[in-house]
């Protein structure tokens, strides 16, 4: 065995092994779980509870990490745990056997066990706590409170520097204040300040992110409870703050009905009862609720009747063509799905007729912008609908597309013939060059150069343009070289190459000039003298 091929073996060894523990670690990063059993400091972690129940966006950051990781059912909670919840998430945590908790959408909270006690430091949000007995503290802030629950429930949410609490079932204790399942109270954490209110009514539904499904031109209903008779008014908001009121109507029911349309942009509701010479002003906790349109989407891409075209060579090197099953070319194409805020997933169908009988591809989405499966040369027909709509009525109209999946043509170059010859007989030449446009671009890329492999230390001009005729003035004599490139979306045509030759006028000879004498010439010659020897 000779050494380059020792060599080579162990740098194949050291590749694999590399590839190994890649490969490795992107499993540990996805899942979190195994990241924590793997780590040595998992002794050092106090285990306080674990997740019951989980969607899919939900997070938690262990203390002694900087990552997020995913949270999944069965997994166990530290001390110190963070655990957040998206716009669509939410968790039940059992923390020890004392307190079930569930975290709304738009929830970040701190886990503990203090001292034996069962802590949650609200960041922000809002969760629902259902505890048979003994002390559970939360924390705002830097500030802390106990309550003390008897076999109760009860929904607390951040709102400033204070924690709203809304006793849903038995009753608690807090700051030296008895509240029953018919009072709400403000906890003014900083100044040890509880504010009791009479619950005058309680959201029924939709409650806790609960989906309402409809077109815009539908009508849903809003429930809850009410204590005693009043004229309440319903106030839809996009945050729990209610800073931004984005709709509101008033009811003397137990219930009002409102327009799907109405709806858009707002994620929580809340029941409000203005002040009165008797009665203080009530306002209920905000309820989360998940908007999902049943209209069809609209498709922004491709176009109607778009030519989809790409260059093999180019979509090849991107990743963007594959070989089908016969090796024939096939390429994806670029779907785009109007955006709105409250769908994030979308059914697809690819079909060779519009009426959709012979479908070639469908397919789930969670995204706007997405690309198909690869596709044969031909015309297809593209349609969407949201996953949640369940009716045929709920497709798009088909779209139309025709999708070529090969190398755009060279240009046909007209002007100068190849191997042209123009002469330079004035300070500048120009030259015009011309091409046909049978794609009907309007983005061209011409080259000049004084070679015909158009290096860059060869190029003399190189320009962009809208229209397939350039004027070109040049004082260059020599040999050139030029092609001409189409461009149309990302894709480029192919190209041919002319040559022509500039030359300098010829040199005309120099007129002859005869001398000028300065004196005369005498008209008659004077006699020979005869003393004047002849030396020839």
């Amino acid at each position: 065995m000779n050494e380059d091929q020792t060599l080579s073996r162990v740098d194949r060894s050291l590749i694999g092994g590399a590839l190994l523990c890649l490969i490795g670690s992107m499993y540990a990063l996805y899942n979190g779980g195994l990241l924590l059993r793997s780590s040595a400091e998992l002794d050092s972690l106090k285990k306080i509870g674990l997740v019951v129940d989980a969607t899919e966006n939900v997070r938690r950051r262990i203390e002694t990490s900087v990552a997020w990781f995913p949270v999944q059912t069965e997994q166990d909670i530290f001390n110190g745990d963070r655990v957040f919840t998206g716009s669509d998430g939410k968790a039940t945590l059992q923390i020890t056997n004392q307190a079930s908790i569930t975290l709304d959408a738009d929830t970040l909270i701190v886990a503990r066990i203090v001292d034996g006690l069962p802590m949650l430091k609200l960041e922000s949000g809002s969760f629902q706590a259902e505890v048979k007995s003994g002390n559970f503290g939360i924390t705002r802030g830097r500030e802390t409170v106990t309550i003390t629950p008897k076999d109760a429930k009860f929904k607390v949410t951040a709102n400033g520097n204070k924690l709203g609490v809304t006793v849903q079932k038995g009753n608690l204790s807090v700051l030296n204040q008895q509240v029953d399942s018919s009072k709400s109270l403000e906890l003014d954490l900083e100044n040890k300040k509880a504010a009791v209110t009479d619950i005058l009514a309680e959201a029924l539904s939709p409650v806790g992110n609960e989906q309402v499904l409809g077109s815009l031109k539908d009508v849903t209903t809003f429930k809850w409870k009410s204590n005693k008779p009043a004229k309440l008014t319903v106030e839809f908001s996009n945050t729990t703050s209610f800073a931004d009121i984005t709709h509101k109507l008033t009811s003397d029911k137990e219930q009002a009905n409102i327009a799907i349309e109405k709806l858009r942009g707002s994620r929580y509701w809340r029941l409000r009862k203005p002040a009165s010479t008797n009665e203080k002003e009530f306002i209920s906790e905000p309820e989360s609720f998940r908007l999902v349109l049943t209209d069809p989407p609209t498709i922004e891409l491709p176009a109607e009747n778009d030519i989809n075209l790409f260059s093999l060579k180019e979509a090849e090197e991107s990743g963007r063509w594959v070989a089908s099953a016969n090796n024939s070319p096939a390429g994806v194409v670029d779907i785009q799905i109007g955006a709105d805020s409250e769908t994030s997933d979308f059914d697809f169908q690819v079909a060779s007729d519009k009426n959709f009988k012979n479908v070639l591809h469908q397919g789930l989405t969670g995204s706007t912008r997405f690309r198909s499966p690869p596709l044969k040369e031909g015309v297809y027909y593209l349609r969407a609908k949201r996953t949640a709509a369940k009716t045929d009525k709920s497709w798009s109209p088909p779209r139309q597309f025709q999708h070529i999946a090969r190398e755009l043509q060279a240009l046909p170059l007209l002007e100068p013939n190849t191997n042209a010859i123009f002469i330079l007989d004035k300070p500048q030449l120009t030259i015009n060059f011309k091409w046909e446009n049978p794609y009907e671009l309007s983005d061209f890329q011409i080259e000049i150069a004084t070679s015909a492999d158009f290096k860059e230390e060869n190029l003399i001009h190189r320009a962009r343009v809208d229209k397939s005729e350039v004027r070109w003035k040049t004082k260059h004599v020599g040999p050139i070289f030029w092609r001409v490139f189409g461009h149309y979306k990302s894709f480029m045509t192919q190209h041919r190459t002319q040559k022509i030759e500039i030359r300098r006028a010829p040199r005309l000879p120099a007129p002859e000039v005869r001398p000028e004498w300065d004196f005369e010439v005498p008209s008659e010659l004077p006699e020979k003298d005869p003393t004047d020897q002849d030396l020839g």
